[in-house]
């Protein structure tokens, strides 16, 4: 599979996973790599402060604003790409994060839990072995999945925290498994900074 291929491929998932949902414009709030550190192994990774919506998050690459290659109402949309020039390894990570609709926030806790759920579990739809997960210490309620497009293996979890909807997604056909449990369990929650 060529690089162009793969990249459609990373962009077409993208569209997939792009959550509409409040009426606020793409606006991206400072977002700095705040530190980059090289293991043992010679992996490198990224610590990226999200920290206006309330979380951390490592990368195995320099994550960058894709939104300009898909259509949808999100707050953040990054994505990155490391061994881009080995078809074999080649490796998509991807971060969307969206706000709840408008609405949802008068709703009582019950109602408000059941739709928020109707509403992930309906993003799923296109992935394959949904299941529903508690992601992270937290236990924030979401679902993870499997699909494939273009001869690509996909894995991602979509799961609720506060007023967000986070999605991260990984595509490869090297080691998906353990590449999505690297990046996924980099997830850390934080302090929000009341910067908007």
């Amino acid at each position: 599979m060529n690089k162009k291929i793969f990249i459609n491929s990373f962009i077409v998932f993208m569209i997939i996973l792009s959550i509409s949902g409040c009426n606020q414009s793409n606006t991206i709030y400072a977002v700095n790599v705040i530190d980059t550190e090289t293991t043992c192994s010679s992996e490198v990774s990224y610590t990226l402060d999200f920290s206006e919506y309330g979380f951390m998050l490592k990368a195995p690459c320099k994550m960058e604003d894709v939104s300009a290659h898909a259509s949808g109402d999100f707050l953040l949309n990054y994505g990155g790409i490391t061994d881009a020039d080995n078809p074999k390894k080649m490796t998509a990570y991807q971060l969307i994060v969206t706000c709840l609709p408008i609405g949802y926030k008068d709703m009582d806790k019950k109602d408000l839990t059941n739709k928020i759920d109707t509403l992930i579990e309906s993003r799923m739809s296109s992935m394959k072995n949904v299941t529903p997960i508690n992601f992270g210490y937290e236990g924030y309620k979401g679902y993870v999945g499997e699909t494939s497009y273009n001869g690509m293996k996909q894995k991602g979890v979509i799961f609720a925290k506060d007023n967000y909807i986070i999605s991260l997604t990984v595509i490869t056909n090297d080691n998906l498994v353990a590449k999505f449990n690297k990046y996924t369990n980099s997830f850390k929650t934080v302090s929000t900074k009341n910067t908007k």
